[in-house]
């Protein structure tokens, strides 16, 4: 089921790539399975969302990656996708099974494209890794078919003696012909011949397979170890340009290779052509202007930026899998369950909604998307969330930064001060700090951000040694939001018009602090009290802006 008209029409769909940017092909619903299947290249592909801060931190990254390996192409093209534009996030969930981002997949050279292979990677801080990746992958295919036609040759020789090694050479006139021979394992000559693949017409190369005794011992001194590069002459003559370089690490012995061809056989036009890409590639850089003005004083919460995280969360996150199974339905169940009895409706429209939907919940095990939002839609009776409005509280000055996530802390923060101040009023323990683990849960099965959600699941491990009073919920949750804070001041993801400071300052909550600068918790929790109780929200004129007696039809489109 696509959701159309259900995404956000704000900054969270900004692009973290520039569309001119030639090492990079911005990919978009209507172009990526045309663009995958009509090329011969083999594709590496990052799904993004460009509100999540982890791939906004990951885009440079990849944008490395993409112009370390611009000059691959045919072989290999880059591309990436915005999962948070409209109508896409299903799109990416359905067609490439594709949850939480970022998440970078690989796409063999073939007009039926399957959802891709899946990098798993250990940092997302090094280009070097998706790289190796992405050449164990080509190699991997080149194992198992033919050579596209607009490739160089690729494939590995194996030949058993020199004599056997000059028969499998291709003859191509006037074209010096080169061989790097390695080990059996080694992507080193893959890399140096995608490196040289605009050069195909000026020389030629080859990786060979140098562990047979008698190849090795026909061509290369005895002493020699592999790698070694060496000129075949036009009769069967050898002449070693490269040897004695093993010990010297792979990138650097790449290096090497690279720098010897130029230079002998190409009159350093490679060397040239890369200093050239140089100002071309500083020229796609977006330009950030200078943000004036920091705002420290404490932005009121708005109902706008509530009702867009239950929105966001209810159509583009748990919505966007195929099927719950009892553990994910169990969540969700908690989720509503949570939003009936602590959330501060506006109306009994809206909570009844929510109502109905806890109960068919309490009675589901499994429930697949179709099924999911047809009870949405039949528990609504017309009353469902209104089109996203543009954020308040969460309003970036930038692209792609607060937005959801900005909005997901208040909604947690306003739920737990909820559930802490009813269960105050009422004066009986009611399932203590249920909020605070429903959320842990939802986090953990839905927030669609994978850096983020580990981080936040990691820092509530322990909740059950930690919520010890009656406020602990409300202290915890503050507590973590600073945390988290500190760690990103200054991070590429911060919104420079509004930092991310240790929240409440002293300007904003004199009381909170002591006369030597520490946190007086009970000050901090009245200073929260005031700040999420349901009196202190901000309505959108007086206006109902979240649910309205609206037909489902003229809301939501359903692609079948």
């Amino acid at each position: 089921v696509l959701l159309a008209n259900c995404y956000p029409q704000n900054y969270d769909q900004s692009s973290l790539f520039n569309a001119s940017d030639p090492s990079i092909l911005v990919l978009s619903k209507d172009t990526i399975k045309q663009t995958l299947a009509q090329h011969e290249s083999s594709f590496v592909v990052l799904f993004y969302l460009s509100w999540c801060g982890h791939c906004i931190r990951f885009a440079p990254v990849f944008k490395k990656f993409a112009e370390d390996v611009r000059s691959w192409n045919p072989v290999l093209r880059i591309g990436a996708i915005n999962c948070a534009e409209v109508g896409i996030e299903d799109f990416c969930s359905r067609e490439f099974n594709v949850l939480s981002f970022p998440k970078v997949k690989f796409f063999e050279p073939t007009k039926q494209r399957n959802g891709g292979i899946e990098f798993t990677l250990r940092s997302f801080e090094s280009p070097d890794e998706i790289e190796e990746k992405t050449l164990k992958s080509l190699n991997d295919y080149l194992s198992r078919n033919r050579i596209p036609e607009s490739w160089p040759n690729v494939n590995t020789i194996e030949a058993f003696s020199k004599s056997d090694l000059l028969s499998k050479l291709p003859v191509k006139k006037n074209l010096p012909v080169l061989l790097i021979i390695e080990k059996s394992d080694s992507l080193l000559g893959l890399k140096v011949i995608l490196d040289m693949t605009a050069y195909g017409n000026r020389v030629t190369i080859f990786r060979v397979n140098g562990e047979a005794y008698d190849l090795r011992n026909t061509i290369l001194p005895e002493s020699d170890t592999l790698p070694v590069l060496i000129r075949v002459g036009k009769q069967g003559e050898i002449d070693l340009l490269e040897r004695g370089i093993s010990s010297l690490p792979e990138n650097e012995i790449r290096r090497k290779l690279v720098a010897t061809i130029d230079r002998d056989f190409l009159s350093s036009d490679f060397q040239r052509k890369q200093k050239e890409d140089i100002p071309q590639r500083a020229a796609q850089v977006k330009k950030v202007n200078k943000i004036e003005g920091i705002e420290l004083n404490v932005t009121p919460v708005h109902y706008i930026d509530l009702y867009n995280a239950i929105r966001y969360s209810l159509y583009q996150e748990i919505g966007s899998h195929t099927k719950l199974n009892e553990t994910q339905v169990d969540v969700v169940r908690r989720y509503f369950q949570a939003l009936n009895d602590y959330f501060p409706f506006q109306n009994e429209n809206a909570r009844r909604f929510v109502k109905r939907m806890t109960e068919w919940f309490n009675h589901q095990t499994v429930v697949t998307k179709d099924q999911y939002f047809a009870i949405m839609k039949a528990g609504s009776e017309g009353y469902l969330p209104a089109m996203q409005l543009p954020w308040r509280s969460c309003e970036p000055s930038m692209p792609n930064l607060r937005g959801y996530p900005c909005s997901l802390w208040l909604l947690f923060h306003t739920l737990t001060v909820s559930e802490y101040t009813h269960q105050h009023m009422v004066k009986k323990v009611i399932k203590y700090h249920s909020v605070l683990r429903t959320m842990r849960e939802y986090v953990k099965y839905f927030f669609t951000c994978t850096y983020c959600a580990e981080h936040f699941v990691n820092m509530a491990a322990n909740l059950d040694q930690e919520l010890q009073y009656p406020n602990s919920s409300v202290v915890w949750l503050w507590k973590a939001h600073n945390k988290v804070n500190k760690r990103l001041a200054g991070d590429r993801t911060e919104d420079p018009k509004h930092p991310k400071i240790q929240f409440p300052s002293q300007q904003q909550c004199p009381k909170c602090y002591t006369e030597n600068n520490e946190w007086k918790e009970s000050e901090v929790v009245n200073f929260l009290t005031k700040r999420y109780q349901k009196a202190s929200i901000v309505k959108n004129g007086g206006q109902n802006i979240a649910f309205g007696l609206l037909s489902f039809m003229s809301l939501i489109t359903y692609i079948l």
